[in-house]
């Protein structure tokens, strides 16, 4: 039973009273789903199913693993209200065999001392890259290869070439002015390389003549985003003040593309625009709520008609699905807990507490 839109004496007071019925013999769950502002687990009778150490703030958690099998909680102050919890049922964890996991910790012993040995080598050849003059020479002396870039701009090129860290190195002072071999580079987790510019053309103004396409098309570009945006603007305007998006047609000469029913996570083209749409306030029936977003191809405009709440059409079937899929990825948090043991030759046992909490 959680209680949060109470100010805090109200709401401690309404837990103490919930309290004192439970234990005056009222049915706990009852109450939860009469009573709980978590309207998550308050129509599951306020079950949370069960949960592992740290999966709550610290002063629930702390709460829930000082119970008793079927022992209730006094009221639990937390950063979200107060809350009452029973603990219905305690489980043991279930710990994989060591054959189980075998496989598992040779391959990441195995990497382990991989990944050893090549930090190894590249502090030896960052040592060696200090005194050295000639990338070919260290190239030679650990069997590398050397790759030829051409001259390069700061943009960069393609490939490892266009690597932002890589092109960092080469276009700092020390490349340039000393034309020295470079400490190495990550331009992947399992790639190193080392850079030596042989040739450096220093920055020049362009000509006005080469320069003047350029210019034109990017004030071209520029001056088509501000036209864009202002339009825009005056169509979400529009739709806001009562026009329809047949009306908005007609009278700006665009086309609107109808999404349907969009959630958060799909149903629109980028998460710009999802973002967008979820921040505008649900329409008045027949009217739309609109802005603008500037995207990477210029301006669009997001409009929406209505606002589709279906939490209450969650099943009780699917909360079961769902707290089934969380006790999973629980559970594979807790085989990873175990491996680290093994690593450490800890002794660790785990539990996990099934909770019901109110207020």
């Amino acid at each position: 039973i959680a209680v949060d839109k109470l100010g805090d004496p109200a709401a401690k007071k309404k837990a103490e009273n919930l309290l004192a019925q439970i234990k005056a013999g009222a049915d706990f769950g009852a109450l939860a789903k009469a009573n709980s502002s978590d309207q998550g687990s308050a129509v599951n009778n306020g079950d949370l199913g069960f949960a592992g150490h740290g999966v709550y703030v610290p002063e629930f958690d702390k709460a829930l693993y000082a119970l008793q099998l079927n022992q209730v909680s006094a009221p639990v102050k937390t950063e979200f209200g107060y809350h009452i919890i029973k603990l219905l049922e305690i489980k043991k964890a279930d710990v994989p065999s060591f054959d189980s996991v075998k496989a598992q910790l040779t391959a990441e012993v195995h990497q382990a001392k991989l990944d050893a040995a090549f930090g190894d080598l590249v502090s030896k050849i960052n040592e060696q890259a200090a005194s050295s003059d000639s990338l070919v020479d260290l190239a030679k002396a650990h069997n590398l290869s050397i790759s030829h870039s051409g001259l390069l701009g700061r943009a960069g090129g393609i490939g490892d070439f266009s690597n932002k860290d890589l092109l960092a190195t080469a276009f700092n002072d020390e490349s340039i002015k000393d034309r020295k071999v470079s400490s190495g580079v990550a331009t992947s987790p399992t790639r190193m390389m080392w850079i030596q510019a042989t040739q450096y053309l220093p920055v020049k103004p362009l000509t006005l003549a080469v320069a003047t396409p350029n210019i034109r098309s990017t004030l071209q570009l520029q001056g088509a985003l501000v036209l864009a945006k202002t339009k825009a603007d005056q169509v979400a305007a529009a739709l806001n003040a009562g026009k329809s998006v047949a009306e908005a047609s007609a009278t700006f000469g665009i086309v609107f593309q109808s999404m349907g029913e969009v959630g958060r996570q799909n149903g629109l083209p980028s998460p710009l625009l999802s973002q967008a749409a979820f921040s505008l306030q649900p329409p008045s029936a027949g009217r739309l709520n609109a802005t603008t977003v500037k995207v990477p191809s210029g301006v669009t405009i997001v409009a929406v008609s209505r606002v589709v709440d279906d939490s209450a059409a969650v099943t009780p079937e699917q909360r079961t699905q769902l707290q089934t899929s969380l006790s999973q990825l629980r559970g594979q948090q807790e085989l990873d807990d175990y491996v680290e043991y093994l690593k450490n030759q800890a002794k660790v046992e785990k539990f996990t507490a099934k909770a019901k909490t109110g207020i």
